[in-house]
Protein backbone atom coordinates (compact mmCIF):
# COMPACT_ATOMS: atom_id res chain seq x y z
CA UNK A 1 0.00 0.00 0.00
CA UNK A 2 1.73 3.22 -1.39
CA UNK A 3 -1.42 5.53 -1.92
CA UNK A 4 -1.23 9.32 -2.70
CA UNK A 5 -4.78 9.35 -1.45
CA UNK A 6 -4.94 12.45 0.91
CA UNK A 7 -6.62 10.82 4.29
CA UNK A 8 -5.82 10.11 7.84
CA UNK A 9 -4.56 6.79 8.40
CA UNK A 10 -4.66 4.39 10.84
CA UNK A 11 -1.43 3.25 12.51
CA UNK A 12 -2.15 -0.09 11.49
CA UNK A 13 -2.38 1.32 8.09
CA UNK A 14 0.85 3.25 7.85
CA UNK A 15 2.27 -0.01 8.91
CA UNK A 16 0.93 -1.88 5.60
CA UNK A 17 2.73 1.22 3.75
CA UNK A 18 5.95 0.70 5.33
CA UNK A 19 5.82 -3.09 4.94
CA UNK A 20 6.37 -2.68 1.33
CA UNK A 21 8.83 0.49 0.88
CA UNK A 22 12.27 0.26 0.55
CA UNK A 23 13.33 1.99 4.13
CA UNK A 24 11.58 -0.45 6.08
CA UNK A 25 11.32 -3.56 4.08
CA UNK A 26 14.32 -5.61 5.98
CA UNK A 27 13.78 -3.96 9.47
CA UNK A 28 10.28 -5.37 8.90
CA UNK A 29 10.36 -8.89 7.33
CA UNK A 30 9.43 -10.29 10.44
CA UNK A 31 6.65 -8.24 11.94
CA UNK A 32 3.20 -8.84 11.47
CA UNK A 33 1.30 -5.88 13.15
CA UNK A 34 2.32 -2.41 14.34
CA UNK A 35 3.03 -3.56 17.88
CA UNK A 36 5.75 -5.67 16.38
CA UNK A 37 7.42 -2.85 14.79
CA UNK A 38 11.16 -1.86 16.45
CA UNK A 39 11.67 1.39 17.76
CA UNK A 40 13.51 3.14 14.29
CA UNK A 41 16.65 5.64 15.51
CA UNK A 42 17.48 8.50 13.07
CA UNK A 43 21.24 7.18 12.54
CA UNK A 44 19.07 3.82 10.83
CA UNK A 45 16.81 5.71 8.99
CA UNK A 46 19.73 7.92 7.82
CA UNK A 47 21.38 4.70 6.01
CA UNK A 48 17.99 3.73 4.63
CA UNK A 49 17.33 6.70 3.19
CA UNK A 50 20.70 7.44 1.66
CA UNK A 51 20.61 3.98 0.35
CA UNK A 52 17.34 4.12 -1.56
CA UNK A 53 16.68 7.95 -2.44
CA UNK A 54 18.22 7.75 -5.94
CA UNK A 55 15.72 4.89 -6.97
CA UNK A 56 13.21 6.17 -9.38
CA UNK A 57 9.85 6.55 -7.26
CA UNK A 58 12.32 9.39 -5.33
CA UNK A 59 12.17 11.83 -8.39
CA UNK A 60 9.03 13.30 -8.41
CA UNK A 61 6.66 14.80 -6.24
CA UNK A 62 9.53 15.38 -3.14
CA UNK A 63 9.55 17.91 -0.47
CA UNK A 64 13.18 17.68 0.56
CA UNK A 65 13.88 18.78 4.31
CA UNK A 66 16.99 18.72 5.95
CA UNK A 67 17.45 17.66 9.94
CA UNK A 68 18.55 20.82 11.90
CA UNK A 69 21.66 19.24 12.93
CA UNK A 70 25.27 17.83 12.97
CA UNK A 71 27.73 18.49 10.04
CA UNK A 72 26.37 18.87 6.78
CA UNK A 73 27.85 15.33 5.93
CA UNK A 74 25.74 13.63 7.71
CA UNK A 75 22.42 15.88 7.33
CA UNK A 76 19.57 13.54 6.61
CA UNK A 77 17.17 14.76 4.01
CA UNK A 78 13.90 13.06 4.36
CA UNK A 79 11.66 12.72 1.58
CA UNK A 80 8.16 13.80 1.84
CA UNK A 81 5.40 13.39 -1.03
CA UNK A 82 4.53 17.34 -1.81
CA UNK A 83 1.03 16.75 -1.60
CA UNK A 84 0.77 15.24 1.63
CA UNK A 85 2.81 17.98 3.14
CA UNK A 86 0.49 20.61 1.94
CA UNK A 87 -2.27 18.48 3.43
CA UNK A 88 -0.43 17.95 7.17
CA UNK A 89 0.20 21.90 7.52
CA UNK A 90 -3.40 22.77 6.03
CA UNK A 91 -4.90 20.40 9.18
CA UNK A 92 -2.54 21.84 11.36
CA UNK A 93 -3.52 25.65 10.55
CA UNK A 94 -6.71 24.55 11.56
CA UNK A 95 -5.55 24.35 15.26
CA UNK A 96 -3.33 27.63 14.85
CA UNK A 97 -5.92 29.69 13.52
CA UNK A 98 -8.07 28.88 16.32
CA UNK A 99 -5.77 29.54 19.24
CA UNK A 100 -5.05 33.10 17.71
CA UNK A 101 -1.02 31.83 16.87
CA UNK A 102 -1.87 33.61 13.64
CA UNK A 103 -4.66 35.91 12.76
CA UNK A 104 -5.24 38.07 9.99
CA UNK A 105 -3.98 41.20 11.89
CA UNK A 106 -0.45 39.52 12.35
CA UNK A 107 2.59 41.09 10.88
CA UNK A 108 5.52 38.91 11.46
CA UNK A 109 9.32 39.65 10.98
CA UNK A 110 10.35 36.18 10.26
CA UNK A 111 13.94 35.63 10.98
CA UNK A 112 13.49 31.90 10.38
CA UNK A 113 16.10 30.41 8.06
CA UNK A 114 16.23 29.59 5.03
CA UNK A 115 19.91 28.45 3.36
CA UNK A 116 21.12 24.95 2.14
CA UNK A 117 17.43 23.82 1.59
CA UNK A 118 16.01 24.65 4.95
CA UNK A 119 12.78 24.89 5.18
CA UNK A 120 11.74 26.99 8.24
CA UNK A 121 11.36 30.13 6.33
CA UNK A 122 9.23 29.03 4.00
CA UNK A 123 7.02 27.35 6.48
CA UNK A 124 6.26 30.15 8.62
CA UNK A 125 5.55 32.24 5.68
CA UNK A 126 2.87 29.26 4.55
CA UNK A 127 1.49 29.23 8.32
CA UNK A 128 0.94 33.31 7.88
CA UNK A 129 -0.74 33.19 4.79
CA UNK A 130 -2.87 30.53 5.15
CA UNK A 131 -4.82 32.31 8.10
CA UNK A 132 -4.64 35.78 5.91
CA UNK A 133 -1.04 37.03 7.83
CA UNK A 134 1.22 39.11 5.96
CA UNK A 135 4.78 37.94 6.72
CA UNK A 136 7.80 39.33 6.34
CA UNK A 137 10.38 37.30 5.43
CA UNK A 138 13.94 39.06 6.30
CA UNK A 139 15.27 35.49 6.86
CA UNK A 140 18.08 34.61 9.83
CA UNK A 141 20.70 36.16 7.52
CA UNK A 142 19.02 39.95 7.64
CA UNK A 143 21.80 42.30 9.26
CA UNK A 144 20.11 43.72 12.51
CA UNK A 145 19.95 46.51 11.75
CA UNK A 146 17.68 45.94 8.79
CA UNK A 147 16.01 43.31 10.23
CA UNK A 148 15.08 46.40 13.21
CA UNK A 149 14.41 48.87 10.03
CA UNK A 150 12.04 46.79 8.28
CA UNK A 151 10.30 46.18 11.74
CA UNK A 152 9.64 50.06 11.76
CA UNK A 153 8.96 50.36 8.37
CA UNK A 154 6.09 47.73 8.60
CA UNK A 155 4.69 47.80 11.48
CA UNK A 156 5.60 44.42 12.70
CA UNK A 157 3.97 42.97 15.59
CA UNK A 158 4.66 39.48 15.67
CA UNK A 159 8.69 38.30 15.52
CA UNK A 160 9.42 34.42 14.39
CA UNK A 161 12.79 32.57 14.50
CA UNK A 162 14.71 30.21 16.65
CA UNK A 163 15.03 31.32 19.91
CA UNK A 164 18.86 31.86 19.51
CA UNK A 165 18.27 34.31 16.67
CA UNK A 166 15.42 35.83 18.26
CA UNK A 167 18.08 36.40 21.19
CA UNK A 168 21.11 38.18 19.12
CA UNK A 169 18.39 40.49 17.80
CA UNK A 170 17.13 41.38 21.24
CA UNK A 171 21.01 41.93 21.83
CA UNK A 172 21.09 44.53 19.34
CA UNK A 173 18.00 45.97 20.43
CA UNK A 174 19.13 46.48 23.76
CA UNK A 175 22.83 47.70 23.10
CA UNK A 176 21.55 50.01 20.92
CA UNK A 177 19.09 51.42 22.69
CA UNK A 178 16.80 50.99 20.31
CA UNK A 179 12.86 51.60 20.60
CA UNK A 180 10.32 48.95 19.18
CA UNK A 181 7.44 47.25 20.36
CA UNK A 182 6.54 43.96 18.96
CA UNK A 183 3.71 41.58 21.26
CA UNK A 184 4.27 38.55 20.19
CA UNK A 185 6.82 36.16 20.41
CA UNK A 186 6.92 32.97 18.01
CA UNK A 187 9.51 30.47 18.42
CA UNK A 188 10.59 26.84 17.09
CA UNK A 189 13.32 24.69 16.68
CA UNK A 190 14.57 24.41 19.88
CA UNK A 191 13.35 25.47 23.65
CA UNK A 192 12.39 29.30 25.07
CA UNK A 193 14.00 29.09 28.43
CA UNK A 194 12.88 31.53 31.07
CA UNK A 195 15.59 33.33 30.96
CA UNK A 196 15.38 33.57 27.07
CA UNK A 197 11.30 34.85 27.70
CA UNK A 198 12.68 37.50 30.33
CA UNK A 199 15.10 39.22 27.82
CA UNK A 200 12.72 39.29 25.01
CA UNK A 201 10.82 40.52 27.14
CA UNK A 202 12.71 43.38 28.29
CA UNK A 203 14.08 43.83 24.88
CA UNK A 204 10.63 43.91 22.98
CA UNK A 205 7.69 44.63 25.53
CA UNK A 206 6.33 41.26 24.07
CA UNK A 207 3.04 39.99 25.99
CA UNK A 208 2.81 36.67 23.90
CA UNK A 209 4.55 33.57 23.52
CA UNK A 210 3.53 30.89 21.00
CA UNK A 211 6.12 27.87 20.03
CA UNK A 212 5.47 24.94 17.47
CA UNK A 213 7.20 21.48 17.73
CA UNK A 214 8.37 19.06 15.24
CA UNK A 215 11.02 17.95 12.46
CA UNK A 216 12.06 17.80 9.11
CA UNK A 217 10.99 13.93 9.31
CA UNK A 218 7.74 14.52 11.12
CA UNK A 219 6.44 17.44 9.75
CA UNK A 220 5.35 20.23 12.28
CA UNK A 221 2.71 18.75 14.11
CA UNK A 222 2.50 20.20 17.72
CA UNK A 223 1.99 23.91 18.96
CA UNK A 224 1.63 25.78 22.03
CA UNK A 225 -0.85 28.78 22.24
CA UNK A 226 0.00 32.29 23.85
CA UNK A 227 -2.79 31.65 26.30
CA UNK A 228 -1.97 28.01 27.20
CA UNK A 229 -1.55 27.31 31.09
CA UNK A 230 1.00 25.32 30.66
CA UNK A 231 4.60 25.02 28.80
CA UNK A 232 3.49 22.03 27.08
CA UNK A 233 2.85 21.26 23.11
CA UNK A 234 -1.13 20.54 21.69
CA UNK A 235 -1.16 18.34 19.33
CA UNK A 236 -3.87 16.76 16.83
CA UNK A 237 -4.02 13.17 17.52
CA UNK A 238 -5.58 12.53 13.60
CA UNK A 239 -2.01 13.98 12.70
CA UNK A 240 0.55 12.44 14.81
CA UNK A 241 0.29 9.00 17.07
CA UNK A 242 2.90 9.56 19.95
CA UNK A 243 4.39 7.02 22.09
CA UNK A 244 6.30 7.78 25.52
CA UNK A 245 8.88 4.67 25.98
CA UNK A 246 10.59 3.73 28.91
CA UNK A 247 8.74 6.47 30.76
CA UNK A 248 10.33 7.46 34.48
CA UNK A 249 8.07 7.70 37.48
CA UNK A 250 7.35 11.17 36.41
CA UNK A 251 6.14 9.43 33.07
CA UNK A 252 8.90 11.31 31.05
CA UNK A 253 10.70 8.99 28.72
CA UNK A 254 11.83 9.18 24.63
CA UNK A 255 9.16 10.68 22.19
CA UNK A 256 8.24 7.92 19.86
CA UNK A 257 6.42 9.53 17.01
CA UNK A 258 4.25 7.55 13.67
CA UNK A 259 2.86 10.25 11.46
CA UNK A 260 -0.50 9.64 10.20
CA UNK A 261 -0.32 11.52 7.42
CA UNK A 262 2.17 10.26 5.21
CA UNK A 263 2.27 6.83 3.19
CA UNK A 264 4.20 7.01 0.12
CA UNK A 265 7.59 7.45 2.38
CA UNK A 266 5.77 6.55 5.58
CA UNK A 267 7.56 7.75 9.22
CA UNK A 268 6.92 4.64 11.55
CA UNK A 269 7.76 4.53 15.78
CA UNK A 270 10.51 7.22 14.71
CA UNK A 271 12.76 8.02 17.97
CA UNK A 272 12.72 11.62 18.07
CA UNK A 273 15.53 11.87 20.26
CA UNK A 274 13.73 14.51 22.69
CA UNK A 275 12.40 13.73 25.54
CA UNK A 276 8.53 14.33 27.05
CA UNK A 277 5.53 13.00 28.42
CA UNK A 278 1.56 12.82 27.64
CA UNK A 279 -0.78 14.10 29.30
CA UNK A 280 -4.36 16.18 28.74
CA UNK A 281 -5.53 19.33 28.97
CA UNK A 282 -8.46 21.42 28.98
CA UNK A 283 -8.32 24.51 26.22
CA UNK A 284 -10.86 26.95 25.36
CA UNK A 285 -13.67 24.65 26.51
CA UNK A 286 -12.00 21.53 24.52
CA UNK A 287 -10.00 18.12 25.93
CA UNK A 288 -6.45 17.74 24.42
CA UNK A 289 -3.64 15.89 23.93
CA UNK A 290 -0.52 17.58 25.54
CA UNK A 291 3.20 16.70 25.02
CA UNK A 292 5.44 18.27 27.81
CA UNK A 293 9.19 18.67 27.02
CA UNK A 294 12.21 18.08 28.63
CA UNK A 295 15.33 17.99 26.68
CA UNK A 296 16.81 15.45 24.73
CA UNK A 297 18.07 12.33 25.06
CA UNK A 298 21.58 12.03 27.34
CA UNK A 299 23.57 10.99 23.79
CA UNK A 300 22.17 14.11 21.84
CA UNK A 301 21.69 18.10 22.50
CA UNK A 302 20.77 21.28 21.13
CA UNK A 303 22.19 24.64 20.47
CA UNK A 304 22.11 27.26 17.93
CA UNK A 305 18.83 25.77 16.38
CA UNK A 306 20.79 22.98 15.42
CA UNK A 307 20.64 19.19 16.89
CA UNK A 308 23.95 17.12 17.45
CA UNK A 309 24.67 13.98 18.52
CA UNK A 310 27.70 12.48 20.20
CA UNK A 311 28.57 10.31 17.46
CA UNK A 312 28.70 13.34 15.08
CA UNK A 313 31.80 14.75 17.19
CA UNK A 314 33.58 10.45 17.83
CA UNK A 315 36.27 10.70 15.46
CA UNK A 316 37.67 13.67 17.39
CA UNK A 317 36.64 12.55 21.08
CA UNK A 318 38.16 9.33 20.60
CA UNK A 319 41.38 10.36 20.31
CA UNK A 320 41.07 12.09 23.99
CA UNK A 321 41.22 10.39 27.29
CA UNK A 322 38.32 11.76 28.46
CA UNK A 323 36.34 14.87 27.54
CA UNK A 324 32.27 16.54 28.65
CA UNK A 325 30.34 19.06 26.74
CA UNK A 326 29.04 21.96 29.34
CA UNK A 327 26.04 24.09 28.01
CA UNK A 328 24.77 26.77 30.13
CA UNK A 329 23.81 30.36 29.60
CA UNK A 330 26.22 33.60 29.84
CA UNK A 331 23.65 36.40 31.07
CA UNK A 332 26.51 38.97 30.47
CA UNK A 333 26.37 37.73 26.57
CA UNK A 334 22.85 37.34 26.85
CA UNK A 335 23.90 33.84 24.60
CA UNK A 336 24.00 30.27 24.89
CA UNK A 337 28.04 29.15 25.79
CA UNK A 338 29.01 25.86 24.98
CA UNK A 339 32.38 24.31 26.57
CA UNK A 340 34.73 21.23 25.56
CA UNK A 341 35.96 19.97 28.21
CA UNK A 342 39.16 17.92 26.62
CA UNK A 343 41.52 15.78 28.42
CA UNK A 344 44.32 14.68 26.58
CA UNK A 345 45.67 11.36 26.06
CA UNK A 346 49.31 13.23 27.36
CA UNK A 347 49.94 15.53 29.33
CA UNK A 348 51.97 17.74 27.01
CA UNK A 349 49.74 19.02 23.96
CA UNK A 350 50.59 21.27 21.96
CA UNK A 351 50.09 23.87 20.13
CA UNK A 352 49.47 22.53 16.57
CA UNK A 353 47.31 19.90 17.99
CA UNK A 354 44.59 22.29 20.25
CA UNK A 355 44.93 24.18 16.95
CA UNK A 356 43.44 21.17 15.02
CA UNK A 357 40.99 20.23 17.85
CA UNK A 358 40.08 23.27 17.76
CA UNK A 359 38.68 23.28 13.74
CA UNK A 360 37.37 20.13 13.91
CA UNK A 361 34.92 20.99 16.65
CA UNK A 362 34.74 24.19 14.53
CA UNK A 363 33.81 22.35 11.39
CA UNK A 364 30.99 20.44 13.29
CA UNK A 365 29.31 23.41 15.15
CA UNK A 366 29.71 26.19 12.42
CA UNK A 367 29.07 28.77 14.78
CA UNK A 368 30.57 31.34 12.47
CA UNK A 369 26.57 33.58 13.13
CA UNK A 370 27.83 34.12 16.56
CA UNK A 371 23.97 33.11 17.86
CA UNK A 372 26.08 30.99 20.92
CA UNK A 373 29.50 30.84 22.12
CA UNK A 374 32.32 28.08 21.38
CA UNK A 375 35.22 27.77 23.80
CA UNK A 376 37.74 24.52 23.80
CA UNK A 377 39.20 24.03 26.99
CA UNK A 378 42.06 21.72 27.95
CA UNK A 379 41.48 20.47 31.55
CA UNK A 380 42.47 17.51 34.28
CA UNK A 381 40.54 14.48 34.76
CA UNK A 382 38.95 15.35 38.01
CA UNK A 383 37.42 18.16 37.01
CA UNK A 384 34.78 17.02 34.86
CA UNK A 385 31.41 16.51 36.63
CA UNK A 386 30.74 13.15 37.44
CA UNK A 387 27.56 11.08 38.61
CA UNK A 388 26.98 11.12 42.11
CA UNK A 389 26.31 7.56 42.36
CA UNK A 390 28.85 5.42 39.51
CA UNK A 391 31.23 8.43 39.29
CA UNK A 392 31.02 8.50 35.93
CA UNK A 393 31.76 11.01 34.02
CA UNK A 394 28.79 13.19 32.43
CA UNK A 395 28.90 13.34 28.58
CA UNK A 396 26.97 16.21 28.44
CA UNK A 397 25.97 19.01 31.04
CA UNK A 398 23.00 21.11 30.46
CA UNK A 399 22.40 23.74 32.77
CA UNK A 400 20.61 26.51 30.41
CA UNK A 401 17.24 25.55 32.73
CA UNK A 402 19.25 26.88 35.85
CA UNK A 403 18.25 30.12 37.33
CA UNK A 404 21.08 31.00 38.59
CA UNK A 405 24.37 32.49 36.95
CA UNK A 406 26.66 29.43 35.51
CA UNK A 407 30.75 29.51 36.35
CA UNK A 408 32.84 28.39 33.38
CA UNK A 409 34.94 25.76 34.11
CA UNK A 410 38.33 27.31 35.64
CA UNK A 411 39.33 25.67 37.93
CA UNK A 412 36.05 24.45 39.58
CA UNK A 413 35.28 21.57 42.05
CA UNK A 414 36.56 18.42 41.89
CA UNK A 415 35.30 15.15 43.04
CA UNK A 416 36.65 15.40 46.37
CA UNK A 417 35.32 19.15 46.74
CA UNK A 418 38.28 20.76 47.00
CA UNK A 419 39.41 23.51 44.36
CA UNK A 420 41.25 21.49 41.36
CA UNK A 421 44.36 22.22 39.51
CA UNK A 422 42.49 24.34 36.64
CA UNK A 423 42.61 24.93 33.23
CA UNK A 424 45.76 24.48 31.50
CA UNK A 425 44.89 26.55 28.19
CA UNK A 426 41.33 27.72 26.48
CA UNK A 427 40.41 29.28 22.98
CA UNK A 428 37.11 31.05 22.03
CA UNK A 429 36.52 28.83 18.77
CA UNK A 430 35.28 32.08 16.96
CA UNK A 431 38.98 33.50 17.89
CA UNK A 432 40.90 30.71 15.83
CA UNK A 433 42.12 32.37 12.87
CA UNK A 434 45.54 29.94 12.29
CA UNK A 435 48.16 27.28 13.71
CA UNK A 436 50.60 30.19 15.09
CA UNK A 437 48.89 30.51 18.57
CA UNK A 438 50.51 30.85 21.16
CA UNK A 439 50.32 28.34 24.27
CA UNK A 440 51.87 30.58 26.57
CA UNK A 441 49.04 33.56 26.01
CA UNK A 442 46.35 30.97 26.75
CA UNK A 443 47.69 29.07 30.47
CA UNK A 444 45.73 29.87 33.60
Amino acid sequence: MQSNELKIHTVEEIYQAAREHSFYRDVLKETKCFADVPILEKQILYRQVEANLKEASFRTGLYLSPTGGSSSSQVLFFPTDVTENRFQRALLSKYLIHSEIFTPSTMALNLFGGTMMYRSLEIFNDFCERARATTLPVSSLCPDREAYETAIRFGANTLMGIPSRLMQFARYVIKQKLQVRIEHIIFAGEPLLSHQREYLQKAFHATRFSGLYGSAEAGVWAYQPPDLPSEGYLFPSQLMHVEINNPNEEGFGTIIATNLIRSRNPLLRYDTGDIGRLSKIMYRGSRFNMLELKGRVDCSFSIGGSYYFLDDFASIFERLADFQIQISYDPEKARDRIQFCCVPMTPTYSTYQFNELCSKIQEILRSNDNSFLTEVRIAEHEELLKSATSQKVIKIVDRRNEQSKITPLTGGLGRSGRKGTGVIYSLDINLLRSNSLDINLLRK
